[in-house]
């Protein structure tokens, strides 16, 4: 697997880059800083690149990082947008709606709503 198709580590890259802190983004994510440090680590790893100048005190951006980072917002922003419509699609209604009831009953109150519901 190459570094750039985890979508977790892609997503602790961004959220450490746009919080500027390891510490904030693992408190965000729910993760531990341990495992949000590794995370990192190991997508810098499998893209042979530093992506972050890391400190006790300092965290900083390498070029390399810019340019993923920019990627990153866009993929994971695509991400919410194809996770948001699937939601939508599964809150629409769909399928047969089969009612028993008077005549009576069905022309005066059911009729009117049917064409609203279809």
């Amino acid at each position: 697997m190459s570094g750039l198709d985890d979508l977790p580590a892609l997503r602790v890259f961004e959220r450490v880059v746009s919080l500027g802190s390891l510490t904030a983004a693992a408190a965000e994510l729910g993760l531990s800083l341990a495992a949000t440090s590794k995370r990192l680590a190991n997508l810098e790893r499998r893209n042979g690149i530093q992506l972050l100048h890391r400190s006790t005190r300092k965290l900083s951006i390498t070029p390399e990082g810019q340019t993923l980072y920019l990627h990153a917002q866009r993929i994971l922003s695509e991400v919410r947008h194809a996770q948001d419509a699937l939601l939508q699609q599964q809150q629409l209604l769909s399928g047969s709606l089969r009612i028993t009831s008077p005549n009576s009953f069905g022309y005066r109150h059911l009729l009117p709503l049917v064409s609203e519901f279809s």
